[in-house]
Order: C-alpha cells, then structure tokens, then sequence
C-alpha cells in the first residue's frame, strides 16, 4: 500500500531554468511537513537535471511557505495563470 500524499509538475524551460507548474498536498496532510519534503526533493531533482534556478507563480495564499524555503520574488517572462499571484523563484 502506498499512499499518495503530494503531487507536483516541472517543466524544463531552458538550459538553466526549470518552472514549477503545480504542487498539491491532500489536506489532510497539510502543515505536517510533507509538502516542504517534497519541494526540497523537487529542488534536488532539478538540480540533476543541470537547471540552477527554479520559478513559477505562486498563489499569493502561498506565498509565506515558499519564502520561509529561500524563495523570492523574480522576474518570469511567461503570461501568468489568471489569479492573484507572485511570480517567486530561487538560484539552486
């Protein structure tokens, strides 16, 4: 049995950079640690593949955890989804 608690999506842009396109946790899971773990293999992860930087728009609702991970705000010249976002990222 295993359970599924996170769920997350990256995409390779270029040579250098990689976007996060989603990262989900089953509420019942959330403020329990799992979805920290997960971004922290996700940055791994794209380390391996040869990117340096990692961006994506954040729910501004989210704002705070990624911040608390040594995220910041950075430029991302892609159209962004049609909500209240930051657009955040971080050197790896």
């Amino acid at each position: 049995g295993v359970q599924v608690v996170s769920i997350a999506g990256i995409e390779l842009l270029n040579s250098k950079e990689a976007a996060l396109r989603s990262l989900v946790t089953d509420p019942t899971f959330q403020k329990k640690g799992f979805a920290g773990h997960m971004l922290g293999l996700l940055e791994k992860w794209t380390k391996a593949q040869g990117r340096s930087i990692l961006k994506f728009h954040a729910w501004e609702s989210a704002v705070s955890f990624y911040k608390k991970r040594g995220y910041k705000e950075m430029s991302f010249d892609e159209e962004a989804p049609n909500v209240p976002h930051v657009n955040l990222g971080k050197i790896l």
